[in-house]
């Protein structure tokens, strides 16, 4: 699932101005669900995710992840780690937001997702490629059906 939505005609300028406020008129959200298997074993265990084009030039201003089937267990030895990987146009995939399940997830609770500290990671071009990236350490923990947000705004 995708879904967009351009979120200037929800913060207006001035409180209860029903005017868009041009600050944040190009602020967009943009979210896309995925499904990870269950209970994956073994440390080389590697899935992709969530494969979706970019409809727009955009720089991502903040990245979440929320589990949607129920809590996640917590772990420092067997967890999941979670990236959002831009393959551009040269296939060569850049980090631009990463988290894991060590501290665990709660249901319906979104969790922060660390993003690149380099500025040009953050942009994406129109036509760019974002993928979900889920490693598995130490035989992992059980991760089903998941929401990844990305918070951006269209800099086009």
């Amino acid at each position: 699932m995708e879904r967009n939505r351009d979120l200037g005609a929800h913060f207006p300028h001035v409180y209860g101005d029903q005017t868009r406020n041009p600050e944040t008129k190009f602020w967009k959200r943009f979210e896309f669900s995925v499904n990870f298997p269950g209970g994956n074993a073994g440390a080389t265990d590697t899935d992709y995710r969530g494969l979706v084009v970019a409809p727009f030039r955009m720089m991502v201003l903040a990245a979440y992840l929320t589990s949607i089937d129920g809590d996640i267990g917590a772990s420092a030895v067997a967890y999941k780690t979670v990236t959002i990987d831009n393959w551009g146009r040269t296939g060569v995939a850049i980090t631009v937001a990463t988290t894991t399940t060590i501290a665990g997830l709660t249901q319906y609770i979104p969790k922060a997702m660390t993003l690149s500290t380099t500025l040009t990671d953050l942009i994406v071009e129109r036509g760019e490629i974002l993928e979900v990236n889920m490693t598995v350490t130490g035989g992992g923990v059980a991760l089903n059906q998941c929401a990844v947000t990305i918070i951006a705004k269209a800099i086009e």
